[in-house]
């Protein structure tokens, strides 16, 4: 019946795109007024540093900036918008418009060519669309328009050496009229639907060239002469615009996001959820026959007053009830790691739940907050990353609870430092991780660089939510009677026989750990692909609440086998075991984000080598914290409704 229900989930699962379709009332805008354009940043798929696009030395700045506020998930990726001055009158083509002359230094020039040659793409937003450079692809036979996120900074020859600037740019920004309207006024209200850019390098010698002419025939405005030993010392830079309005029937609010995420084919997926079902069929099979033909065969024969003669010389798991249940070495250490499992596990199902409901958006900004109630939705649900941390600070009074009610089972003697340990041991493993990575961002002056505000936001976050809930969930942890056991633990330990190599710990951990990498091995690629090259953005909640669904059953299975296996070889040290076993794909989830960043990255620096491994590193910390605390607790579940079947004299 698993796979039955699985498969009706899935169907009934919502569309991959629906993610896009948010409940919040969108902004619209009257013929003539003005749209506004705000600047964001430079990023580029072969270096991990993004920099604040009003920041750069080369470019136009506001005479008086207006900052957009942001959320901690923006803050945290590098945004940084701020208000153009670039005027975008709706329905109002500019055939050219001048923004600014700037007087460029010679190593500012330097600065603009090295980057150039890093292929860096600027980010601008109009109405919480990205400007974009469109395409034509073909996916499933059919030809679409595809959106590539931002446009690039500049062009670089590789024959002559040489560097151009973009410093002209056409915009083809996209409307649709609000239909269905009761008012005329609102009927003549509009929607932006596409934000379409076209860079151009242009030697102005500040005049503006009119869409209408030849700009083919304009010499392109070149930055490095000569290896820069003919570069003078200021170069005056002249950057324009221009703005064309089109309406566009087929995209719409609800859609408009489509351009940019319709890049995938859907079947590569089916098919891997079809792979990881045939695997969960496969490992269910055996589950069932260790538990209706194995066990319940060793438990009638156990309890048989006639069979009393075989029971005597019975060997296997039987023989452990005495020990099954004693105190693990480290229990105070694997108490804080399962409370802090279940709080990481919390947020990653509800975060994918709501992202699946379509309450969330990995893309979208927060459009144009024009109401207190639409500005709080817009800060709560406009971005995963935002979201989670939010959603993990409230998860710690599950994490205190479920650590404290384990180590009052273990014997642990001070519930207020098992609270202290589930609630800064895995978070300061983390928080580490992001300081050392926001040390890297620094040091380069990347945007990417978290504010001394915002380490103080997450720290009051820390201090004043989940530190206090993981206290509380422990205080009523520790409240609870000790988790009762079917059977009484023996004064003096059981010695353990040798065991076969193919019974030890890391030989299980190397040949369990494929069965679990085999469910994700996809899913993982398309994240790894939407998180660290510009070109792709990861929407399909559907499948992925499916892939974590199948993980979670997949590793139980794997660890109930595995951990009977090891108690009928006598081995009664289960507790670390099924932790290790169940999380033991960590290890290959590792090793292919290696892969990845040899084989599938073109990351030249350094700094942003050490920000990818550091990010994986994190990513994994997590992922092996949730499951380890699945295979742990299912396997402690299995133990007590197996042993509480036995009788014992």
């Amino acid at each position: 019946m698993l796979p039955i229900w699985i498969i009706c989930a899935a169907v009934l699962a919502p569309s991959p795109t629906s993610a896009f379709q948010l409940t919040i009332n969108p902004r619209t805008y009257p013929e003539g007024e003005e749209v506004p354009l705000f600047v964001n940043k430079l990023f580029s798929d072969k270096t991990q540093l993004p920099y604040a696009y009003n920041e750069l030395p080369f470019v136009c700045h506001p005479k008086s900036p207006e900052y957009k506020v942001l959320n901690l998930g923006e803050i945290l990726r590098g945004d940084r918008l701020t208000a153009s001055e670039h005027h975008l009158p709706l329905k109002n083509d500019l055939s050219c418009a001048k923004l600014c002359t700037v007087a460029v230094k010679r190593a500012d020039l330097h600065f603009a060519t090295e980057l150039i040659k890093l292929d860096y793409r600027i980010d601008w937003v109009v109405d919480g669309l990205p400007a974009a450079v469109p395409q034509r692809i073909t996916v499933d036979g059919e030809r679409r328009k595809l959106y590539e996120t931002g446009f690039p900074l500049g062009e670089y020859d590789e024959t002559s050496g040489n560097s151009f600037l973009h410093n002209h740019v056409q915009f083809r920004i996209l409307y649709q009229p609000v239909e269905n309207s009761q008012t005329a006024e609102s009927r003549s209200h509009n929607y932006i639907v596409g934000v379409e850019v076209f860079p151009t390098s242009i030697l102005t010698n500040g005049t503006c060239f009119n869409d209408s002419d030849d700009l083919r025939s304009v010499p392109p405005l070149l930055i490095d002469h000569n290896g820069w030993k003919d570069a003078p010392e200021s170069l005056e830079i002249t950057y324009t615009y221009s703005v064309v309005w089109e309406e566009d029937k087929t995209l719409g609010w609800q859609n408009r996001w489509e351009p940019y995420v319709r890049s995938q084919s859907t079947d590569v997926h089916w098919y891997s959820i079809v792979n990881s079902l045939v695997i969960l069929l496969f490992l269910s099979l055996i589950v069932f026959i260790i538990m209706l033909r194995s066990v319940n065969r060793d438990i009638a024969v156990y309890n048989e007053e006639d069979l009393k003669e075989e029971r005597e010389d019975t060997t296997g798991w039987k023989l452990l009830h005495g020990d099954v249940f004693r105190a693990p070495r480290g229990a105070e250490l694997l108490a804080p790691l399962v409370g802090s499992g279940v709080q990481f596990l919390l947020m990653v199902v509800v975060t994918i739940g709501c992202a699946m409901m379509g309450l969330l958006s990995p893309v979208y900004r927060g459009g144009a907050e024009n109401n207190i109630s639409q500005f709080v939705t817009n800060q709560l649900f406009s971005g995963l990353v935002h979201f989670s941390i939010v959603l993990f600070m409230f998860m710690g009074i599950f994490g205190g609870y479920y650590s404290a009610r384990l180590s009052k089972t273990f014997k642990v003697k001070s519930w207020i430092r098992n609270a202290t340990l589930t609630a800064a041991l895995c978070p300061g493993a983390v928080m580490l991780v992001v300081v050392v990575l926001n040390f890297l961002s620094w040091s380069r002056g990347a945007s990417n660089a978290i504010p001394f505000g915002t380490f103080f936001a997450l720290g009051a976050l820390w201090f004043g939510i989940s530190l206090p809930l993981v206290l509380i969930g422990s205080y009523f942890g520790w409240k609870k009677p000790a988790i009762e056991h079917p059977v009484r633990t023996n004064q003096i330990p059981r010695q353990i026989p040798e065991l076969s190599f193919y019974m030890r710990a890391t030989f299980r951990v190397l040949m369990t750990g494929l069965i679990p990498f085999a469910v994700v091995f996809l899913e993982l690629y398309f994240i790894l692909k939407s998180v660290w090259n510009t070109d792709q953005t990861y929407y399909m909640f559907g499948f992925l609440g499916l892939v974590l669904l199948l993980l979670v059953l997949t590793s139980i299975e794997v660890t109930i086998v595995t951990i009977y296996f090891s108690l009928a070889a006598e081995n009664y040290k289960w507790h670390w075991q099924s932790f290790f076993v169940s999380s033991a794909s960590t290890v290959y989830v590792f090793a292919y984000s290696v892969y990845y960043y040899v084989h599938k990255l073109d990351i030249r620096d350094p700094i942003s080598g050490m920000m990818y491994f550091a990010t994986i590193v994190q990513g994994c910390f997590i992922y092996w914290l949730c499951t380890g605390t699945v295979g742990f607790l299912a396997s402690y579940a299995f133990i007590i409704r197996m042993y509480s079947s036995i009788k014992i004299e």
